[in-house]
């Protein structure tokens, strides 16, 4: 765990289908997907280096919402390029990913629009570490299993979201999630001011995964 840093970023510089009832069409081609995703992980014969750590081959789309344009904007002009992780920890500045604050699982199942989803005070870059092992250590727990021969430890994390999410309790560490809030309405503030705008350039419901 990190220990909190008042107003700054953290240490270094530095981003499945359970068979549910089809309600509509876009629905029943997003569970198709995911169901084809699920087939795909249980057969994977080989494992993937990605960061450094041995994980299953999950197609970007479903790891993250945002397009490129997007994440390279809130990334590199917005955040300049650095982790905003607000806490001390083992920071990875070369692995930075773009992290929803409030997930979009949780508020998709909310009925919360994509476009608010994606709103620029609910996304911060953080680095790898900050992002998959302090604030989503299921993930984590999934690669190691997956790498002990558990072939649907991905898909069980997944499966697990959801339980959660229905229960209305998180499924990822929530300790940092109001300084992260801060932080990232300050970051959006500061560069409104220099004339920065969030990319909107895609809708993307269908085939949207339980996404970090």
């Amino acid at each position: 765990m990190g220990e909190l840093i008042s107003g700054g970023h953290g240490h270094g510089h530095g981003d499945v289908d359970g068979q549910h009832p089809l309600q509509n069409p876009e629905q029943k081609t997003g569970i198709s997907r995911l169901s084809k995703f699920r087939k795909d992980i249980q057969t994977l014969g080989r494992d993937v280096l990605l960061y450094g750590t041995l994980t299953a081959a999950i197609p970007l789309v479903l790891l993250t919402a945002l397009s490129e344009r997007q994440r390279k904007s809130v990334r590199d002009d917005r955040d300049s390029g650095k982790c905003q992780f607000p806490a001390r920890h083992n920071c990875t500045p070369g692995r930075l990913e773009v992290h929803h604050v409030s997930p979009q699982g949780k508020e998709k199942d909310m009925c919360i629009p994509e476009a608010v989803r994606d709103r620029p005070e609910n996304v911060i870059t953080i680095c790898y570490q900050a992002h998959q092992v302090i604030v989503h250590p299921d993930m984590e727990d999934a690669r190691r299993e997956y790498r002990n021969g558990n072939k649907h430890a991905f898909n069980d994390v997944f499966e697990k979201r959801r339980e959660l999410i229905a229960r209305g309790e998180p499924y990822w560490n929530t300790v940092y999630d109001a300084a992260m809030l801060q932080r990232a309405k300050e970051l959006t503030a500061r560069a409104t001011a220099r004339g920065w705008v969030m990319p909107d350039v895609k809708r993307r419901e269908r085939g949207m995964g339980m996404a970090a």
